[in-house]
């Protein structure tokens, strides 16, 4: 009585459970990197260097302190020289309260200058995060279409685990960009704000690219 070698039945289709161990340290990484670019840790050690990558008012700053300088010297100066031409208390005093006038006027235009600056930085990442975003979601959208398709084929499932694993990567940088600067969040549209927290949770916790598992 001859044996017929059993029949290999159709290799069912599995999602998996979660991510990957790599994709757990890239989103563990991109919070740690987001902590110790936050101001509370690289703000409160390197003010200048936070300033300069994620306030963007480090030069207006560094103007409006030379101002200040400048025109406290000259103040001083001013008074010197009108006290030696022997000029009477009310024409020096008259003189100083003009200096401080504009001196005054001189520090709110560099003060709305800081302002303006750091409104620029902050749009400025704030667009850099929309792309973050936006790729997150293309890189999904990709996963989605490619994968009933690539089920089966090796080749098509390492790049399925790759685009896992840049989705996953997209998904650290845009945390340690929220992170660093937690004002973006505020000045975030609140509809932006409810996408981004969607986006995120899909991302880290939906199954995307589905596995074969062997059976007899």
């Amino acid at each position: 009585m001859s044996i017929s070698p059993p029949s290999s039945s159709p290799q069912p289709i599995r999602s998996t459970a979660g991510p990957d161990p790599l994709d757990l340290v890239l989103i563990i990484m991109g919070i740690l990197a987001g902590l110790m670019l936050s101001p509370n840790v690289l703000g409160q050690f390197l003010p200048e260097i936070y300033d300069r990558f994620f306030l963007g008012s480090v030069d207006a700053q560094v103007q409006s302190k030379i101002f200040d300088q400048v025109t406290e010297q000259h103040l001083k100066q001013m008074q010197d020289r009108l006290q030696a031409t022997g000029v009477t208390e009310a024409a020096i005093a008259e003189a100083i309260v003009e200096l401080v006038a504009q001196r005054n006027a001189g520090a709110k235009s560099h003060g709305d200058a800081i302002i303006v600056a750091q409104a620029q930085r902050l749009a400025f990442l704030r667009d850099r995060l929309t792309a973050l975003v936006l790729a997150t979601l293309a890189i999904m959208i990709l996963e989605t279409v490619l994968a009933p398709g690539g089920v089966g084929s090796v080749r098509a499932n390492r790049m399925l685990r790759r685009l896992a694993t840049v989705r996953y990567a997209l998904m650290a940088v845009w945390v340690a960009l929220i992170l660093a600067q937690p004002d973006m969040l505020g000045s975030l549209p609140i509809v932006f704000v409810a996408l981004l927290v969607a986006v995120g949770l899909v991302a880290a916790l939906v199954p995307l690219t589905p596995t074969r598992t062997g059976a007899s």
